[in-house]
């Protein structure tokens, strides 16, 4: 008879359930085949098969951006009947790292001047006053239990069905 602890069970379930996560996460990071990655080369979009180990900062943002366009899709649900409709800009636009970096490029991905991306800059980002006026919202925390701050809808409900009121977080007092 073969004693085991239950130490060894979890450790024993812990492992056939990593190595069933294995294949997946293989999948994931794409390690069995190349990445397609589109570079800024010679003043030209290029695209350009890559080791997929030096694509995990791409797929990171991918579904970075993936998770985002979920969000804005729903919003755009909500607002259908206003006529209004929300996009994600280009991924080369207003990058600070990368290759796009330091290349003008507009909201839907198309090269530009500096000087049309200047003169368009107040249209497509945010500027200081706006940037003022978001940080003028959060100076007042709003912490208690049930309460939201005035630019904030409360929830229908909470999270994992909780209510609203509910104390997700507690803050101790020394």
């Amino acid at each position: 008879m073969i004693r085991v602890s239950w130490h060894d069970v979890d450790e024993l379930v812990w492992l056939q359930r990593e190595r069933s996560q294995l294949g997946k996460r293989d999948e994931r990071i794409g390690i069995a085949s190349p990445e397609r990655l589109e570079l800024f080369e010679d003043g030209h979009v290029i695209e350009r098969e890559v080791a997929p180990r030096l694509a995990v900062n791409l797929q990171t943002r991918q579904a970075y951006q993936e998770d985002c366009q979920g969000a804005v899709d729903k919003w755009n649900r909500v607002v259908a009947d206003l006529g209004v409709e929300f996009r994600l800009p280009s991924e080369r636009f207003h990058r600070g790292v990368g290759t796009f970096a330091g290349v003008f490029f507009d909201p839907q991905g198309r090269k530009i001047s500096e000087q049309e991306f200047r003169h368009h800059e107040r249209d497509w980002l945010p500027s200081g006053d706006d940037e003022a006026y978001v940080r003028s919202l959060m100076t007042h925390p709003v912490i208690e239990p049930g309460k939201f701050a005035s630019w904030i809808a409360p929830p229908a409900r909470g999270i994992n069905a909780q209510a609203s009121d509910f104390e997700y977080v507690r803050f101790n007092e020394a």
